[in-house]
């Protein structure tokens, strides 16, 4: 699959997310084959596959408005069609203990961490899926996926102690997923299930076919047969000037974001020469970098402290510049309201920060039952749960993996 810009899918999201059925129906376009090729590796019917696809894009359209930053599209509908599957064959998948390189710990650990982190963990540890398959259908080159497996494996152990590979229990032996479907995604289903999804939402249909959106492929190919053809040019001219010494010259600047977003650090490089890699650390932890454009990269520190960026050229010269953040999000949502009426639990929380993941909420008893609120509305924050028959434990995180424990017991 063509690698895409980040940059244009944020964009596609964000459009998507203001009402916009074409900017929707082109996000479709651009990522439907990514998730199709996900979704053949559980399922081996390509019926099955199209039917989950749009039960999927369903819960995609209608949760789109919850979804910040729109950097995280790819892994939050990925996450989505694991959840939906997964649930659908074991509703206490998130019990099960896996192996890691570093210790045993349970899908519920794992889907605990940032999302980006947490999905990449969980197709990798969980589903087996290899590092190759996992970059083609996040958009993301072998190097960013190993970096996210290395971190998510040290959010882990900073969350839960030295001793958190010590978890107990029967470790679930999966075998490496081999894809079960090798047909090609259908274009007249392809179609008719966008149609089927704007339906199902009561939302507008798009007006510019799919087939035009679909066009943008060929653009895509231009462009970057572009940048390839001045990449060339770029390192021939440094070939003929074997004198050149040139040190990278950037800047590092506030990128807009959402309101429940990260905050977002924009890279702008100013450069003749072409851009071999940026890196990024916060307190020795690295992050991943994310390509904007030729010379935009943004990056999302998921702590605060001190931000080190490292900027290096095709010619191996680099220059390091620390940044103080001091924004990001620490604290876990609140309980503002609780209610009990009509065989129901009603809880009010809301998140002065990034924002609840409604999502990822969950309850868990004595018995080690888990259980999942029966609705919730992410405008008014309320979240409802069936009265339950033993004390529970609820964990409330938002979407940088702060999380609010509340214990209760109910009386019968």
């Amino acid at each position: 699959m063509e690698k895409l810009n980040q940059k244009y899918i944020s964009n596609l999201v964000l459009e998507a997310q203001a009402g916009d059925s074409n900017a929707f129906a082109e996000l479709y376009a651009a990522l439907y084959e990514r998730h199709f090729h996900y979704l053949s590796y559980m399922l081996e019917d390509v019926k099955e596959i199209e039917a989950t696809l749009e039960e999927g894009y369903i819960q995609i359209l209608h949760g789109l408005s919850t979804l910040a930053p729109a950097d995280l599209y790819l892994p939050w509908s990925c996450r989505l069609f694991y959840r939906h599957l997964s649930a659908a064959k074991d509703e206490h998948f998130a019990d099960r203990i896996v192996a890691t390189p570093e210790g045993n710990y349970s899908i519920s650990q794992l889907l605990s961490l940032p999302l980006t982190e947490s999905q990449l963990m969980i197709m990798h540890y969980v589903q087996k899926l290899p590092v190759k398959e996992i970059g083609e259908i996040f958009n993301f080159d072998n190097g960013q996926v190993k970096l996210a497996l290395k971190s998510g494996i040290r959010h882990l152990q900073r969350t839960n102690g030295k001793n958190s590979g010590k978890e107990k229990g029967h470790v679930t032996e999966t075998a490496p997923l081999k894809r079960l479907c090798r047909e090609r995604p259908d274009a007249v289903r392809k179609t008719e299930i966008l149609a089927e999804v704007f339906e199902a939402c009561g939302r507008k249909a798009n007006t510019i076919p799919l087939s035009a959106l679909s066009e943008y492929a060929v653009y895509r190919k231009e462009r970057f047969s572009l940048q390839r053809g001045i990449l060339i040019a770029a390192m021939i001219l440094f070939l003929l000037l074997p004198l050149l010494f040139l040190l990278p010259k950037y800047e590092v600047g506030h990128a807009a974001s959402g309101v429940r977003s990260l905050p977002v650090y924009a890279i702008h490089v100013d450069s003749l020469l072409p851009v071999h890699r940026v890196l990024a650390q916060i307190n020795r932890h690295n992050l991943p970098v994310y390509e904007a454009g030729a010379k935009d990269f943004t990056v999302e520190p998921t702590r605060n402290g001190t931000l080190q960026i490292k900027v290096e050229l095709i010619n191996r010269q680099s220059v390091t510049q620390d940044v103080d953040v001091t924004e990001v999000d620490a604290e876990s949502p609140k309980l503002i309201g609780s209610e009990v009426r009509d065989g129901k639990v009603y809880l009010n929380v809301n998140d002065s920060g990034i924002g609840v993941d409604y999502h990822d909420i969950y309850a868990q008893g004595k018995s080690g039952e888990v259980v999942y609120p029966e609705s919730f509305d992410a405008e008014s924050g309320e979240i409802v749960f069936i009265y339950p028959k033993e004390e529970w434990d609820v964990y409330i995180p938002d979407y940088i993996g702060n999380i609010m424990h509340l214990q209760f017991t109910f009386r019968s």
